[in-house]
Order: C-alpha cells, then sequence, then structure tokens
C-alpha cells in the first residue's frame, strides 16, 4: 500500500485582541537547541512558555529542524522549525503551556504556521486532522477545532498559514496540538510548527491566597460554624496544604480579623453585608464571588443538617446528616478543582490527583454561580465506604456528584411500611386484595404466593398511606415516594372493580409484552386515584413537600383519568424510554428515573454494562426532558468502567461538558504514562460491547442489555459471545504494554486493578469455552483441560476474596460488591448481595468456595464449577 505525506492547514478564523505581538520561530537566539535537538519540558522562550510537553504514552518529543528533504517543510522564517512526534503510534498529542503567575504577563494564541506529515488526506473531506484544545488561565478546557487543507499537488509538506479562534481576551494557560491521523490507534505521523504568534494580555488583577508556598490569606467562618461548615473548611486547609504545603489559618468573625486576604466561608455576616447569599440557588448549588480582599465561599445549606444528633448508619432508613443540601461544602470543592487543579478520580487516597503548586490566586473580578442539574444521583453509593448505603458522605462522593442535595426516599414501593401485615392482617382483613374469594392478608410464602397488595377502595388504606407520608416527611424527609409494591395483583372486590376495567394480563403473554401494547389504553385506575388522594391530602399539610409518584409495571403509562397529578408530585420513572417520557411529560411537575444500566443482577453480571457514550447521550437526554433526579446504580468494576462510573457523575452536575474530555481527564489522571494503552483498551473492550449486545439510541433503559435480553443469552453465552480467545489475546497485549508503562506506585496500582479484573473475564471465558469443548466430545483430554481452565478460576476466585482488607480500601474500591457476586451462590439477594461483605465472607468462608455456584438474581454462573473433579471423567 502506497504512504502518503501529507500537511494538515488550518481556515483563517477568529479577532485579534490585545497589543503586543511574542513570536516564536524556534531559533537558537530564542534559546531553543540546533537542528536535532529536543525541547521536550523545556521552558523556551523564557517567560513566555513555561514548557512543552508530550501529552501522549507514546516516546513522542519536541525538536528543532532544518529542512533538509522534501518531508520537512521549509521555515516561514529563520532557519529551524519545531517539530513533535517520531514516536509510537496512534494519535500525535504535544502541548505548549504559557506563563500565568499573577505577576507575568498572560497570552493567547493568536496565529501559526503548521504542517502534518503522517497517514492519510488532510484536505477538506478528508480523514486526517489537526485539533487545537484551549485551556484558560485556570487550567480548564474552553473549547476545541479541527482543522483540514494544505496539501500540495504532490502530497509534499507544507507550511500553512492557520489564526486560532479563542475569544477575546482571553488567557490561556495550555494549547494542546492533536494530530489526528485516518486510525487513531495505529496510525502515525509528525507535525510541524513556525512562527507561533502569541498576543501578551494585559494580566488579570489577582487576589492571591498562597505565594510561595506561604499562606497569604486566612479562612473566616460563621461565629458559629455549623458540622459542615466545619468541614468544609478542613477539606479546604488540607487539599491547599497538599497542593502548596500551605496551612491555612481558620478563625471565627466574633475574631479580630488580621490583615490580608480573606476567605469567608458559609453564611458569615460579611457576607451578608457584602450582599452575598443563597438567594437564586437551588438543589446544593453554591457561589464563588470575590470582593476587594474577600473569596466568598458559600451555598444553598440545609440548617437541620448542622444539628442532626444521629448521623445514621448509611442506610436510607436511617437518618443520615450527609443526605441534603450542603451548596458551601459543594463551594469549596468546586474552589479547589477550579483553582487547584484538584480531582477525585475514584475512591480513597490513591484515587484523587492533587498537582502541586508553590501559588494560588483567584480573579479579582471572580463571580461564579454552581447550579448541579439534577437533585440526586441515588440507588448505590460507589465513591462511599458503603456502596450500599445513602450517597454524599466522602468528599469524592460530592465532588463527583453521587450524592442527594434533597432528603428525597425514592424507590417507590411504600404499602409494605404503610399498611403492614404484621400490624394489621389479623385485626383488618378487609385492608388487603380480595383475590380468588379470600382477603391476602398474610405474608408471602410458597403455599401463599399472593405479595402485599391493598383494597385500593378502602377509605382506610387512604388514610393509613397518607399517615405514612406525613410521618416521613415530618422526620424530615423533602420528597417521598408512594407506589405499589413489586407483582402487583389487584383487588377483585365489587368496590374496586367498579373503578376501572384492569384485569391483569392475559395468562400466557409475557409482562413486558403486555405493557408495550394493551396497558397503555386501560390502566389500573384504582391505583392512580388511590394515590392522587393520598398526594392532595399530604399538599394541604405539607404545601413545600413533594411526592413521587412511583411510574412502574401497572402504573408505566399515566391515568386516562386524572390529566394532572399536582405541582408537589414528581413521577419516578422505572421505564425512561422516550415513548414513556413523552406520555408522562405534562402530567406532573418534574422527572426522575430509575436505572438498571450497571446492575450486577441482570444477565450481564460482573461485566462490561455501558460504553462512556451511551451513558453520556442518555444522561444528556434525560436532562433536556426535565429529569431532575436519577438513580444510577454502578457498583463492582471500577477497573473496567471508571472511567465511566467517573463521566456519568461528572455529567450530572453540568450535562453541558463534553463527554470525551472527561473520561481522557480521568485516564490521564489515574494511568500516567499508560494513559494512552489504557484508553485503547477501553475503547475496544467497549466497541466490541456495542458489536455484541446492541441498544438502539431510544432504549434509554438500555433494557436490551438487561431486562429485555433474550433468555437464551445467558450469563455464560454473554462472555462467550463477548470475548473469542483472539480478543482476549488482544486486551492481553494492552495489559502487559500498560504495565510496563506505569511508572509510579499510584499508576501500577491502578493498573493492577484492571488487570484483576481483566484476569475475571479471560479465566472466567476460558473455563467456559473448555466446559463447551468438553461438552461437544466428553472425552478424558477433554475433561482434564476442563478440570485445569477451573483450578484457574478457582484459585483466581480464592485470591480476590481473601485480599487483605488494608490493601482493598486503598486499590480495589467495590471490592465487596464484586466478592459478594463471586460468591453468589444463587441465594436470595437479601442474603447473597443487600448485606455487608464482613457478613457474607464468614459464611461462605466457612462452607468453603470451591466448588460454588456465581452470582444472583438473574445474572449467575453453575456449571463448570458445581461440577465434581473427584471422577475421573
Amino acid at each position: 500500500m502506497k504512504k502518503l505525506w501529507l500537511v494538515v492547514a488550518l481556515a483563517a478564523i477568529g479577532g485579534e485582541v490585545g497589543a503586543a505581538e511574542v513570536s516564536i520561530s524556534f531559533e537558537q537566539g530564542q534559546g531553543f537547541p540546533a537542528a536535532g535537538g529536543k525541547f521536550t519540558d523545556a521552558g523556551t522562550p523564557e517567560g513566555v512558555v513555561a514548557k512543552w510537553t508530550n501529552e501522549s504514552s507514546a516516546p513522542n518529543y519536541w525538536g528543532t529542524h532544518v529542512s533538509t528533504s522534501k518531508s520537512t517543510p521549509k521555515p516561514i522564517s529563520g532557519m529551524q522549525v519545531g517539530s513533535f512526534g517520531f514516536g509510537g503510534h496512534g494519535i500525535t498529542v504535544g502541548a505548549m503551556h504559557l506563563g500565568t503567575s499573577a505577576g507575568t504577563a498572560n497570552y493567547s494564541l493568536k496565529r501559526f504556521h503548521w504542517a502534518y506529515r503522517g497517514n492519510g488526506n488532510s484536505r477538506p473531506g478528508g480523514n486526517a486532522y489537526l485539533e487545537l484544545e484551549y485551556f484558560n488561565l485556570l487550567g480548564k478546557s474552553i473549547g476545541k477545532e479541527r482543522f483540514q487543507g494544505g496539501l500540495d499537488d504532490e502530497w509534499l509538506a507544507k507550511f500553512t498559514p492557520a489564526k486560532a479562534n479563542v475569544p477575546a481576551g482571553r488567557g490561556l494557560s495550555k494549547v494542546i496540538f492533536r494530530g489526528v491521523p485516518p486510525d487513531s490507534m495505529n496510525g502515525s505521523g509528525s507535525f510541524f510548527l513556525d512562527d507561533v504568534v502569541l498576543l501578551e494580555l494585559k494580566p488579570k488583577q489577582m487576589l492571591t491566597l498562597v505565594k510561595g508556598g506561604r499562606a497569604t490569606a486566612t479562612i473566616v467562618t460563621p461565629a458559629n460554624p455549623g458540622k459542615w461548615t466545619n468541614e468544609a473548611v478542613k477539606w479546604l486547609q488540607e487539599y491547599v496544604q497538599k497542593a502548596t504545603g500551605a496551612k491555612l489559618s481558620a478563625i471565627t468573625e466574633d475574631m479580630a480579623a488580621p490583615s490580608g486576604a480573606l476567605i469567608s466561608v458559609g453564611q458569615t455576616r460579611m457576607a451578608a453585608r457584602d450582599g452575598i447569599d443563597s438567594s437564586g440557588l437551588k438543589y446544593d448549588g453554591c457561589k464563588l464571588i470575590v470582593k476587594e480582599n474577600v473569596l466568598y465561599l458559600l451555598g444553598l445549606d440545609d440548617p437541620e443538617l448542622d444539628v442532626q444528633a444521629v448521623p445514621g448508619d448509611g442506610s436510607s432508613s436511617q437518618p443520615c446528616d450527609w443526605v441534603g443540601a450542603r451548596g458551601t461544602c459543594r463551594a469549596v470543592i468546586k474552589f479547589l478543582e477550579d483553582f487547584c487543579g484538584v480531582r477525585w478520580f475514584l475512591p480513597g487516597p490513591q484515587g484523587e490527583l492533587v498537582p502541586q503548586s508553590e501559588d494560588i490566586f483567584v480573579p479579582q473580578d471572580l463571580d461564579e454561580i454552581f447550579q448541579p442539574a439534577f437533585a440526586y444521583n441515588g440507588n448505590r453509593s460507589p465513591y462511599d465506604e458503603n456502596v450500599l448505603g445513602e450517597p454524599g458522605k466522602a468528599i469524592a462522593a460530592l465532588a463527583n456528584n453521587y450524592r442527594k442535595a434533597v432528603k428525597v426516599a425514592a424507590g417507590g414501593h411504600t404499602y409494605y411500611a404503610a399498611v403492614s401485615q404484621q400490624k394489621y392482617g389479623k385485626t383488618h382483613p378487609e385492608y388487603y386484595a380480595l383475590i380468588g374469594g379470600e382477603r391476602r392478608n398474610a405474608e408471602w410464602t410458597r403455599e401463599s404466593p399472593y405479595g402485599h397488595h391493598l383494597c385500593s377502595s378502602n377509605s382506610d388504606v387512604k388514610r393509613l398511606l397518607v399517615e405514612h407520608v406525613r410521618d416521613r416527611l415530618d422526620g424530615g424527609l423533602d420528597w417521598k415516594s408512594i407506589g405499589q409494591e413489586d407483582g402487583y395483583r389487584r383487588c377483585q372486590c365489587p368496590e374496586c372493580e367498579k373503578l376501572d376495567n384492569y384485569r391483569g394480563f392475559p395468562t400466557g403473554m409475557r409482562w413486558e409484552e403486555f405493557q408495550r401494547t394493551k396497558l397503555r389504553d386501560n390502566p389500573p385506575e384504582r391505583l392512580f386515584l388511590l394515590h392522587k388522594a393520598v398526594i392532595d391530602e399530604v399538599a394541604k399539610s405539607h404545601p413545600d413537600k413533594m411526592v413521587m409518584l412511583m411510574c412502574y409495571a401497572p402504573t408505566a403509562w399515566p391515568s386516562k383519568k386524572i390529566n394532572y397529578f399536582g405541582d408537589n408530585v414528581i413521577g419516578e420513572l422505572m421505564h425512561m424510554d422516550p415513548e414513556y417520557i413523552e406520555a408522562w411529560s405534562g402530567k406532573v411537575a418534574g422527572l426522575a428515573g430509575f436505572s438498571v444500566w450497571f446492575n450486577t443482577q441482570c444477565q450481564m453480571g460482573l461485566n462490561l454494562h455501558m460504553t462512556a457514550g451511551e451513558t453520556a447521550e442518555r444522561v444528556q437526554y434525560l436532562h433536556g426532558k426535565g429529569f431532575v433526579g436519577l438513580g444510577l446504580d454502578p457498583e463492582a468494576i471500577w477497573g473496567l468502567q471508571g472511567r465511566v462510573f467517573y463521566m456519568a457523575g461528572r455529567l450530572m452536575g453540568d450535562p453541558s461538558e463534553d463527554y470525551k474530555a472527561i473520561i481522557e481527564e480521568y485516564c490521564n489522571g489515574v494511568y500516567g504514562k499508560a494513559s494512552g494503552t489504557m484508553t485503547q483498551f477501553f475503547d475496544v473492550l467497549e466497541a466490541r460491547l456495542r458489536d455484541v449486545v446492541p441498544i438502539d439510541k431510544n432504549d434509554i433503559s438500555a433494557s436490551g442489555r438487561n431486562t429485555r435480553l433474550p433468555r437464551w443469552m445467558n450469563t455464560p453465552n454473554l462472555f462467550l459471545a463477548q470475548y473469542p480467545p483472539a480478543f482476549l489475546e488482544q486486551l492481553e497485549a494492552l495489559i502487559q504494554k500498560a504495565e510496563k508503562e506505569a511508572d509510579t506506585e499510584r499508576t501500577q496500582g491502578w493498573v493492577r486493578l484492571s488487570r484483576d479484573q481483566f484476569d475475571f473475564i479471560k479465566l472466567l471465558t476460558e473455563m467456559l469455552i473448555a466446559y463447551r469443548t468438553w461438552q461437544t466430545k466428553e472425552t478424558p483430554e477433554n475433561w482434564q483441560e476442563l478440570k485445569v481452565g477451573v483450578d484457574a478460576f478457582e484459585a483466581y476466585r480464592l485470591k480476590i476474596v481473601t485480599y487483605p482488607k488494608a490493601y482493598t480500601d486503598i486499590w480495589w474500591p467495590g471490592h465487596g460488591a464484586f466478592c459478594k457476586w463471586l460468591v453468589g451462590n444463587l441465594e436470595d439477594t437479601g442474603l447473597a448481595f443487600y448485606t455487608t461483605w464482613d457478613t457474607r465472607k464468614k459464611v461462605v468462608m466457612k462452607k468453603g468456595i470451591r466448588g460454588m455456584a456465581m452470582g444472583y438474581g438473574t445474572s449467575f454462573i453453575k456449571e463448570p464449577l458445581t461440577l465434581n473433579f473427584d471422577t475421573e471423567d
């Protein structure tokens, strides 16, 4: 195949700002080395560029060249040109870091000349391009541009002028250049620069908080700060000291303030005096404002959290003092992210990234409001110690929007708690559904498998439901759900039957088919009428509270009799596909959702569940449709889906962010020099998932990969389909490469997590292949090969479940959830999943895990683990 050499040119765009220009021509007179020399990590020209860096995992470098052949373009001026590349394959990524300290000038990129030599065609409409990404003075990406064009008739490299489209007056801290060949993983290329013109901008006035590693500011809090204001101060002190070595002193505002800069944290009198408060905010929104010598950090706070006496155990059944609005904590986190560059990528101390700096400063004209897009992100708490508990206790959880900024009890099912069979079953059988001529007032048993269903027309049932919701709201909740139980069975008493024509679903029809077809035109109005009556009574007594109406199974489609449920109602959709969303739009004041995107109880099991793109599209879609709450449930596989868990949380805060930039930031921050290879590892994993188990873009619930998978596509068949031997070899090669590239204890630890979780996939699939081979031909040789595969997997399983807690607390987030699936043994989820790993571990280790089935729910693997290998064949 003929190799094509090319030049990619940019279109002339953008306006000019500033006065003085600084031109970088890569000549020795500016401090650059002679032709053939490298200047990677050098600060040249001095005082203008802090350093030139390689942002890719390949061994690329910045260097100088002269035009000695047709492969190197002729300089625009002088004798030398700058270049980047010459090592490895894939996207060529180099960066120019500009001086940004408060005492020097700021710079913006105006124009430059460049050429690109590599694979592909860079002409307009071609398959190669140059991408520039610009970062503001706070280090935050403010946009990207792609450019094409500029090849001569003989496909030879030739410099082409380009203008950068940077907003007027906007200083930059960094410009990233990406030369992108047609094959972004295996292509190759190098780009050349010359006559790079920067605009020197007048420095912004800054309020300096830390200078030269010494604190120049003091923290001020209210005279009587509550628990979470104090916690916010501790976080601020801790991470500023980690970043700079400086310890910020803290005083209350009833003490004499020292001279110099101040950082007001929380609802101080000085903030009120300057007209700064939490007005206009919702959920846990926050403000970062500078007035004269004071940086104000405050947000919308729930005052009850500061005085709550019972911290709870993290379960949703007990009050937790971290559930509710903590906007001041959010303001401190926002400051640490935006001005110190701190990130909390994974749970635990090794999951955070704290860039080192001697100085911290903020613009004197800072006036920023951050309003999170969603009120809560529930179901699971992947950044907290208890993944099944209420989310948001850890700073990493709050930073990444795995929290509840309203005190909400979502999830719908109400009948058990409000009208319990233990309390009323014997004395008031009339409260319960009449089924087959009998009031089913007993708890579920195999002999009486009727569940917990109520008589919808009974006035006392309505009263008890109203009392239950009111009691929970009086107990501190802001939003309380109401809904029927699973496996709904209607009451057949005459009064209930008169309320609608709903008579259940026909024998022989699957529920999913019935729900999508016949149910829509004939919903159980008796449920809607009962729940609407409860909602109306609660609105009278608690007008400032919200009721969450469960829209699920028999109530998946809205009522035909009730046009609007009320301004105090959030519709909680378990079915989030467009047709359901459109049906409920306008029927309630807002929408919330419950997803099973990452649920390990579904057939996908302990496996890759969603791609980054699929997840981002769904979060952004739901936000656009007015969703104010969403339950994600990431649990166990940080080593394979960590970048998706992180990205999903970030988008819950700001759905407008570029999801690709988020996952790139994650991989760079977690894997360091192994970032490029790990990105490729995740990309090919996700591409395979899309190919083998595709989901339609309108399948927002991802049911086609979870609840609506064909029954034959069970967990073993999914692994066999996703991971053929050749694909496993490809992944093995990538993980080995990453292991070699990781060069710090931290990056090695996180690559090791991916290795451990990839080994699960690899050893499990190889064992299943050996089992299918033996099933096809039951020979002694195949039996022995199967035994070898089972032994290898059993050794792996034992290693993982016996990892010491001191190790897993640092290097394996979600270890307990991972292990509970490994030893699930098809037991009830109440025993196998909804318990702590410490409790479960004692049970299974006493039994012995060898020969034990894995999984629970609809996700499980029995054979060949449960086969008896003590026999010869």
